[in-house]
């Protein structure tokens, strides 16, 4: 029997998992990230998950960005930034099962609040923080500066909920989830 390869990276439809996630917002995402991923590689490309000092491997297969969705994401800051949203939102929905239920809000430490599917939307308190950041490019080690600092500011958000922070760098084909310590 021949290797399928390593699992899909879940970036599209993510809507109907994420019930956080409106079509039109994942949409905006996944466009980012076709735009991020085009900067430096071609699809299918393979990325690596570290995740509790564990790597696993995943392929993200995406369309060409096109002419109107380059324009429409022409702040590379803000591309990479949204862009690392759908790809760490992808990659915590492939490693832990967890989907975004709502957005976090301003303070918490955190961009949105994940929990396992079927999650009721009522109880934040029942939730895990989650908190992204996007590098374009750069070594490894700023990859590992980053998610320092995404724990540190989850660490004092105004929020008392555990928290992960998801860190994807995209020349290296990288993405860190790394849960944070609890207080």
């Amino acid at each position: 029997m021949a290797d399928s390869g390593p699992p899909t990276l879940p970036i599209h439809g993510m809507h109907e998992r994420h019930p956080g996630l409106s079509d039109v917002t994942a949409s905006f995402l996944v466009e980012a990230l076709c735009v991020c991923l085009d900067r430096h590689h071609i699809s299918p490309a393979d990325f690596t998950i570290l995740t509790d000092d564990a790597e696993r491997p995943a392929r993200v297969e995406w369309k060409a960005a096109d002419q109107v969705m380059q324009a429409s994401h022409g702040n590379e800051n803000d591309a990479t930034r949204d862009g690392a949203c759908a790809c760490a939102i992808a990659a915590l929905e492939l490693a832990r099962s967890l989907v975004v239920i709502t957005r976090a809000q301003q303070g918490s430490g955190a961009d949105y609040y994940v929990a396992a599917p079927g999650t009721d939307w009522d109880d934040l308190e029942g939730l895990t923080r989650f908190e992204v950041s996007g590098i374009d490019h750069g070594p490894i080690s700023t990859l590992t500066a980053r998610v320092r600092s995404k724990l540190t500011q989850l660490a004092l958000g105004n929020s008392t909920a555990p928290g992960i922070a998801g860190v994807v760098l995209f020349d290296k084909r990288w993405i860190q989830l790394e849960d944070m310590e609890p207080s």
